[in-house]
């Protein structure tokens, strides 16, 4: 049962990582479905998976380092007793059996019972990654769902394609290309930052304004900014905003699904004149 919730989860693959960027519209939608969470008839352990009524699928994958979050809720009213739902089901990432979840969960800001949804976790160092594709399987006796991410564990990166040189200049529009190609990008919730070599990344220049066609991104530098005072010489242009990259979906088993993505991004080299 939900006890409390706010527009957004303490959770990091509900967040995003800069704070230079809003929170993203999966935020707002898994909460929204986690406050109604349950069946109408109670989550009852005789409610198999083919019998969650308009399921949707959410996911979280980091590249490394962290957890794998799968949940599957149902959309439906909130019950005040929750038993097991779908008990049987099972699910593996890659060929590794996942871990269900169960019981109630809380943090800081939210607070829901396991039971009422079907949620999985895992250790993402521990699946094997012999190609890019995630291939998922979530099953009982009653359905078997399949879900595959081609390109999931491809790395990520972008290169400076306009002006054709090393040396970037404030004011000046900047041409980029995007891989992995099959991304969607959504421009809402990506940026960069230009920041001088030997400083912290969050001390320079954020670009928020990113024109995206495709794997083709544009954006212009600011002339000056209050944080970044005028300065020459070794920078370093670097991406923000993974929860923005969706990647390609080879197919969706229910309803909807939604795939948020953490990974990390090299920063490029430039140089910067005035």
């Amino acid at each position: 049962m939900i006890r409390r919730t706010f527009g957004q989860s303490r959770y990091r693959h509900l967040q995003t990582r800069s704070k230079l960027m809003p929170a993203t519209p999966s935020t707002a939608r898994v909460t929204a479905v986690l406050l109604v969470s349950c069946l109408p008839m109670g989550c009852g352990s005789k409610v198999k998976l083919a019998a969650i009524p308009s399921p949707y699928l959410s996911l979280y994958l980091p590249t490394q380092g962290d957890t794998v979050g799968l949940r599957i809720l149902p959309h439906a009213r909130l019950e005040d007793d929750c038993k097991l739902l779908a008990p049987d089901t099972r699910a593996t990432l890659n060929g590794v059996a996942l871990e269900r979840m169960r019981g109630e969960q809380h943090s800081d800001d939210l607070a829901y019972n396991r039971d009422c949804i079907v949620e999985f976790t895992g250790s993402i160092d521990a699946i094997p990654k012999p190609s890019p594709r995630a291939s998922f399987r979530i099953w009982d006796d009653s359905a078997s769902w399949n879900f595959e991410l081609p390109t999931a564990f491809a790395p990520r990166s972008f290169a400076l394609v306009s002006p054709n040189r090393p040396n970037i200049r404030r004011g000046e529009k900047l041409s980029l290309k995007w891989s992995t190609p099959s991304d969607s990008l959504d421009r809402r919730w990506i940026g960069f930052e230009l920041y001088r070599a030997g400083s912290a990344p969050g001390t320079g220049t954020a670009v928020q304004d990113v024109a995206i066609n495709g794997a083709d991104l544009s954006l212009t530098i600011p002339t000056t900014s209050e944080s970044d005072k005028a300065w020459n010489g070794a920078g370093l242009l670097r991406f923000f905003g993974p929860e923005g990259v969706k990647p390609e979906l080879k197919s969706c088993p229910v309803g909807s699904c939604s795939v948020t993505m953490d990974f990390s991004v090299p920063a490029l080299p430039v140089t910067v004149e005035n």
